[in-house]
């Protein structure tokens, strides 16, 4: 065999060395793509069950879950309060503030504690004063 007749066959050795490392590239890049997708899918299905507990462990939170009983602080209270104030600065007597607002006592004693902090809130702190 002359030399040009090795270079031949090893040059073909070569190329079929190559076309079967591509050929196995190829198959281990599809594995690899198959099981990253699952793993990918995997991950997706688990940060949606972490986002339904998160929910469900802020809902337990919660004192008050379905949001019953009484709301404090919404617009009808804050409308009966203002009356309430008006009507304190006024100095209505306690069975007339109540009939005119049409309120409980117990309703009647939480306004007005709401009010007297209102009243302590609006003084003029000795310490705030200008001289």
């Amino acid at each position: 065999m002359s030399e040009i007749d090795t270079l031949k066959s090893q040059i073909a050795l070569l190329i079929s060395q190559r076309d079967f490392y591509r050929m196995q590239y190829n198959e281990l890049k599809e594995k690899y793509q198959t099981d990253i997708s699952a793993v990918k899918r995997e991950r997706d299905a688990y940060k949606k069950t972490c986002i339904r507990f998160a929910e469900q462990i802020e809902s337990f939170k919660k004192k008050n879950p379905r949001g019953a009983g009484r709301h404090k602080y919404d617009k009808k209270w804050s409308d009966r309060y203002f009356q309430f104030s008006i009507l304190m600065d006024q100095q209505k007597s306690r069975s007339e503030t109540m009939s005119i607002l049409g309120i409980s006592r117990a309703t009647y004693f939480r306004l007005k504690k709401v009010y007297a902090k209102d009243l302590q809130f609006d003084k003029p702190n000795e310490n705030d004063t200008l001289k």
